[in-house]
């Protein structure tokens, strides 16, 4: 009611007469205060998406490497400050105005500057959400200071007094909520996977001593992890990957030259999937350094000197000579030409930060197991499917001989075949032939003129479990494989646009709005 009155009287709102309306609540702020806040989810559903795309927080904190001093406004913006952000001494992300420089007095000038910026397009700031010339300031979730990156104590807070999860959703809020801060702990997959395995389709909430164990040790790494150190273009640059029969790890670093050390920048680590499990030796370790290089890909591209890439599979050293590639190495290696870099073999016992990272022991998996080729589709799927496919079959080729005793042209073409004998074509196929009292046409079953009879055959191969309810196009060759008919493809059209699973289950295509034009600094290169 307060909200109301005030809005009202300031002009923010007027009385509404439409008949249509989305719910308001309230939600707290940092200080304790209320933020108004309205639900246009339904809206957003019918409404063509604005594909202008945000700027990712990552990137945004990547710019302040080198910076001393810092100042945080708070408002609506970005067009208004297009020459600071393009002369990276501003960054704007949504209401959040973030300056930064090395020296106090160009500090203070484009902090004046942006003041005059703001008076000039009549935008207000609050002084309580401002902070001027400091150190160290929360930014994006994160702290930043001179040359690291750290975790908000707000946030951590939040973490370390989080309550048990009683359900799904509670068990994704923190899941999620924790996510965001991934690259500051080693091992994040592997202290999350019971809670992650909790959140899988199907899957009974039971929370038990190793959903509760992850709990609780995530708690506790929120607390105990160091602060990463910001990305620097210019230093020193070196990726550990690791494979292990289930899981790939790894970590980014950098040589500070002043203290002649290496710092880490993130972590990354994934369990792999059956499929990938069953990859040979050198694959897994090479779908390690892909997946690296993908989650690290804005860092390393650019760089002016190569980067190292440590490993303790040696054979991955000579991997620009091989000479015979599978199709997945191939794409690698394609992939791989894009970066410039120098893999150096080192051995497990010295490499002791990512192979801890592929070997959790949450995701510890037996040597039996780890040996034993991970089955994708299991023999008694395929055996189910088979025996439907089959019990379909034989009721078909009886109804077939049935309908093609009834049929008096099928008669007539087999008692011409009786007599005359069959006629080859050029290529030396039998056109017309009879076998065990069936007609077949080119080596096809010849179907005979009964509806019903035909639709059956279509829906056999179209509603199979092995076939998979496909397209027109692949359903009419899986029908032309066996049997034929005149008109045989349009027949399967007609099938196929009227199946009600396919037409309720396909994906529907939603309405795309234009991209929006995005500046981009383009490099031209002669080599």
């Amino acid at each position: 009611k307060r909200f109301l009155e005030d809005a009202l009287a300031k002009g923010y709102v007027v009385p509404s007469k439409s008949p249509i309306a989305s719910p308001v609540f309230f939600i707290k702020k940092k200080d304790g205060k209320l933020r108004f806040v309205q639900d246009y989810r339904k809206l957003n559903d019918i409404t063509v998406k604005n594909r202008y795309p945000l700027p990712l927080a990552a990137d945004t904190i990547n710019k302040l490497q080198g910076a001393k001093i810092f100042t945080k406004f708070d408002a609506l913006m970005n067009h208004v400050f297009a020459n600071l952000i393009a002369a990276g001494k501003v960054a704007v992300y949504l209401d959040d105005i973030l300056i930064w420089s090395n020296d106090i007095a160009s500090h203070r000038k484009i902090v004046h500057e942006v003041l005059e910026r703001l008076a000039q397009y009549n935008l207000y700031l609050r002084p309580e959400k401002c902070e001027f010339e400091r150190d160290e300031i929360e930014y994006l979730g994160l702290l930043i200071r001179e040359g690291q990156v750290g975790m908000d104590p707000a946030k951590v807070k939040a973490v370390t007094e989080w309550p048990t999860p009683k359900n799904l959703k509670d068990v994704r809020g923190f899941v999620g909520f924790a996510n965001f801060y991934r690259r500051f702990i080693k091992d994040f997959s592997k202290i999350c996977r019971p809670l992650h395995d909790l959140t899988k389709k199907d899957v009974p909430f039971n929370w038990g001593s190793a959903q509760a164990d992850a709990f609780e040790t995530l708690k506790r790494a929120f607390t105990a992890q160091p602060v990463l150190a910001m990305w620097n273009i210019d230093y020193p640059t070196r990726i550990e990957t690791d494979a292990s029969g289930y899981a790939t790890g790894g970590v980014i670093a950098q040589l500070d030259p002043n203290d002649k050390l290496w710092h880490p920048i993130a972590f990354r680590s994934q369990t792999m999937s059956p499929a990938e499990r069953n990859y040979e030796i050198w694959d897994r370790e090479m779908l390690a350094i892909i997946e690296a290089l993908k989650d690290w890909r804005q860092f390393l591209e650019g760089l002016p000197e190569p980067f190292d890439i440590w490993t303790d599979h040696q054979n991955l050293q000579y991997w620009k000579t091989a000479q015979n590639l599978t199709r997945r190495q191939a794409r690698w290696a394609c992939y791989l030409a894009e970066y410039d870099f120098r893999i150096v073999h080192k051995p497990g016992k010295t490499h002791l930060i990512a192979d801890p990272l592929s070997r959790p022991s949450s995701l510890y998996i037996s040597d039996d197991e780890d040996n034993r080729s991970q089955i994708v589709l299991k023999p008694e799927q395929f055996k189910i499917a088979a025996t439907a496919v089959f019990a379909k079959i034989a009721p078909l080729e009886k109804r077939i001989r049935d309908n093609s005793d009834k049929e008096q042209e099928v008669a007539d073409a087999l008692q011409t075949l009786r007599t005359n004998g069959p006629r080859r074509l050029q290529n030396g196929t039998l056109e017309w032939e009879e076998h065990e009292g069936l007609l077949y046409y080119k080596g096809k079953l010849y179907v005979p003129n009964s509806p019903s009879l035909r639709n059956d055959v279509i829906q056999s191969c179209h509603d199979s479990p092995t076939a998979g309810h496909p397209g027109k196009h692949a359903t009419l060759e899986l029908v032309s494989r066996y049997y034929w008919w005149p008109h045989v493809s349009s027949d399967v059209e007609r099938y196929v646009l009227g199946c009600d699973q396919c037409q309720r289950y396909k994906p529907a295509p939603h309405p795309k709005a234009t991209l929006q034009p995005q500046e981009a600094a383009v490099h031209v290169a002669f080599l």
